[in-house]
């Protein structure tokens, strides 16, 4: 295996060196540990659809999961401690009496957790694809996520970084519209979050959009593209993308100017209304900062009469140009700014185009469910106005 993936590996790197504008990947290992990704609910059966060996449980129900088109059942029930507990079938051979799961339960007060793994086929090859179970004992619902990232080498003309891929909807099929790339681009043995995108990446001035997945994740192709991402690097200057936004007002929202600029990220949701609007309306009061706050909601808005109390909310602020996107349409422009799903991130902009501050997001790998750890800012006005030497 070992010896392949350097042939692999090797191939590739003399293939990028005469297609300069190509980039390729090599993911040959597949562990534990990731950003949760989709859930995905999981249908409960009272008797099983297809004859299933599965241990003596009582009030036993049965679920099912679906990866790369293969199906992986699950049994649901409680020891006669009276302890509930999950069990997958990790090999897939129909038999849940030869699979370990005490080891990997987790319980919370009306929940359990069993992270585990299936060996899913992908032509010739097995590979294990790591997910989550979620049991919520009280209605009985179950969802999973998959917890999988691929880990090998990104190559760009000859020289090659430590990357790994992601698989983001949870259903076993690597391809170029539903995948994580971390690159580890300054080679300090970490991801730092402007190295983590869904599309493209900015590497060795240049960037590069994700063209190509093997469905099983192990290979990767990006080619170079004219479009362009936000690359969040203190102190470095940066280019600004067109992200085509219209503000409340009707107003086209710019970000490529000579001025001092902030860009306000935050889910606006009832515990932090009062918060953000504050925010909002104090740094609307600073001269010659220009202000873009995106703020996300979700679907059905984040508290009752949502619509009437935003709109007289916005119409107090003069000078900010604000921007209301449910999660759908948070996404794309995420992507184009490098931001997080982070609880709020601030960017501020000099005249000269620099990043001069950026929330400080740090990204914690020590369990199976990585997540962002940032550090907001107590005070963003003052820092503001320091900044500019108001």
């Amino acid at each position: 295996m070992k010896k392949s993936l350097l042939i692999t590996i090797l191939v590739l790197s003399f293939a990028t060196l005469i297609i300069s504008n190509v980039v390729t990947g090599v993911f040959g290992e597949s562990r534990l540990g990731m950003f949760q990704t989709m859930g995905q609910p999981v249908h409960v059966m009272d008797v099983p659809d297809i004859q299933l060996i599965t241990p003596p449980l009582l009030q036993l129900k049965v679920g099912k999961i679906t990866l790369n088109e293969q199906n992986f059942y699950l049994v649901l029930g409680r020891e006669s401690s009276g302890r509930p507990v999950i069990v997958f079938d990790c090999n897939g051979n129909h038999n849940l009496t030869d699979d370990s799961f005490d080891d990997f339960l987790f319980y919370e007060r009306h929940t359990v957790r069993l992270v585990t793994h299936a060996q899913v086929r992908y032509g010739t090859d097995v590979v294990p694809y790591h997910i989550c179970i979620i049991w919520n004992t009280e209605n009985d619902s179950v969802a999973y996520f998959g917890l999988t990232r691929r880990e090998g080498v990104l190559i760009v003309k000859g020289t090659t970084f430590r990357a790994s891929i992601a698989e983001t909807d949870s259903d076993g099929i690597y391809s170029k519209d539903d995948v994580l790339i971390m690159v580890d681009l300054n080679q300090n043995g970490r991801f730092e979050t402007y190295e983590i995108s869904r599309k493209i990446l900015h590497i060795s001035g240049k960037f590069y959009r994700i063209e190509e997945v093997a469905q099983a994740g192990n290979n990767l192709v990006l080619k170079e593209t004219e479009e362009r991402i936000l690359v969040p690097i203190l102190g470095k200057e940066l280019t600004i993308p067109d992200i085509q936004l219209t503000d409340y007002r009707g107003n086209p929202v710019t970000l490529d100017l000579e001025k001092w600029r902030l860009v306000y990220f935050a889910s606006l949701d009832k515990n932090k209304q009062a918060r953000v609007f504050t925010l909002l309306r104090e740094l609307s009061r600073i001269k010659n900062l220009h202000v873009v706050a995106l703020l996300t909601v979700p679907e059905n808005g984040c508290c009752p009469n949502f619509e009437e109390e935003l709109a007289k909310q916005l119409e107090e602020i003069e000078g900010v140009q604000v921007v209301v996107l449910n999660m759908e349409e948070a996404i794309p422009v995420m992507e184009k700014l490098s931001l997080l799903l982070a609880p709020e991130m601030i960017m501020i902009i000099s005249p000269k185009n620099e990043l001069v501050y950026g929330t400080p997001v740090g990204i914690a790998t020590n369990q199976p469910i990585w997540h962002m750890v940032d550090v907001p800012l107590s005070d963003p006005v003052s820092l503001v106005k320091a900044l500019m030497g108001n």
